[in-house]
């Protein structure tokens, strides 16, 4: 069960080309970024362990979501999670190398 989300509204995004999803940092994403996490002190930053998940809320799936090989056994096809919803982190074995696709 979803307990809480939170959206923040952060305006439309500088003119610097970077496609949704990818790393664009701006005034207004720094300061929500940092007004969240005052919220949840003390915060510490370090390795985590994931599994996947998905929670629907607010007409959305929400999570990691596992994705397996294609049904018609494409050869370049392979296990990923996805982050959901906007499909705009992917990750893929070796899972803890720490890469991910955008």
């Amino acid at each position: 069960m979803l307990v809480d989300s939170t959206i923040v509204p952060l305006g439309t995004r500088p003119g610097d080309g970077a496609l949704p999803g990818n790393v664009a940092h701006f005034e207004e994403q720094e300061n929500a970024v940092e007004r969240l996490l005052s919220e949840i002190q003390p915060v510490v930053f370090c390795d985590i362990t994931v599994a996947p998940f998905s929670v629907m809320a607010h007409g959305h799936e929400f999570g990691l979501i596992l994705n397996g090989p294609d049904s018609e056994d494409d050869h370049e096809w392979y296990w990923n999670v996805t982050v959901e919803p906007g499909d705009y982190m992917a990750f893929y074995a070796p899972w803890d190398d720490g890469e991910y696709d955008t």
